[in-house]
């Protein structure tokens, strides 16, 4: 099953509480002068993504109004319990595979092209999930038709190895953030 770029649904979990981070709505931070972090999540998301759907709650005013200003398709959970409201949001789309992917995560590399050939060489899973030592790192290729909260789905881990993947949990994962994108957009003005 090869993957053409642009050809998935994507779906962007923005809806959290923000709560070590100290901002509900961190993934609108700027990474640099008028980049939010959401803005480099969904260009990622654009390079695999015939659809794009940001999905979160409805006290996230600012990530709903961000989104419609950019196109985007939007759902609004009831934010009640992750596990079901990932579940709802990947019953509710259709199409095979799906893109997962969190709003607060930041992801260099083709990390979409390293989770289908995994799945290819082993065969028949449900999830591919990108990981970082064996955690999740927010970015999954669900290939189920249906998920049931609470049912674990078959899941193959694969780790990032060398695409660098920041989680901003934390106000110190930001400052990493920066100083990387800073770094990036140096090179580029150097090349």
């Amino acid at each position: 099953m090869r993957l053409q770029h642009g050809s998935l649904t994507v779906l962007i979990l923005a809806g959290g509480s923000g709560s070590r981070f100290g901002d509900s709505e961190k993934c609108l931070v700027e990474i640099l002068p008028g980049v939010r972090l959401l803005d480099l999540v969904v260009e990622k998301a654009r390079e695999h993504g015939k659809r794009i759907v940001v999905a979160t709650s409805i006290k996230h005013r600012r990530i709903i109004k961000w989104a419609q200003e950019k196109g985007l398709d939007v759902v609004i959970t009831g934010c009640r319990d992750y596990s079901e409201d990932y579940c709802m949001l990947v019953n509710a789309l259709r199409g095979r595979p799906l893109l997962v992917m969190c709003g607060d995560v930041l992801v260099l590399g083709d990390v979409v092209s390293k989770l289908t050939e995994a799945r290819e060489r082993v065969g028949t899973v449900e999830m591919v999930s990108l990981c970082e030592r064996g955690s999740a790192l927010g970015v999954d290729l669900v290939l189920a038709d249906r998920c049931v909260p609470g049912v674990p789905m078959s899941w193959m881990c694969v780790e990032s190895q060398e695409d660098k993947v920041i989680d901003v949990d934390r106000v110190s994962d930001l400052v990493t953030v920066r100083e990387l994108m800073s770094r990036v957009l140096a090179s580029c003005l150097i090349s």
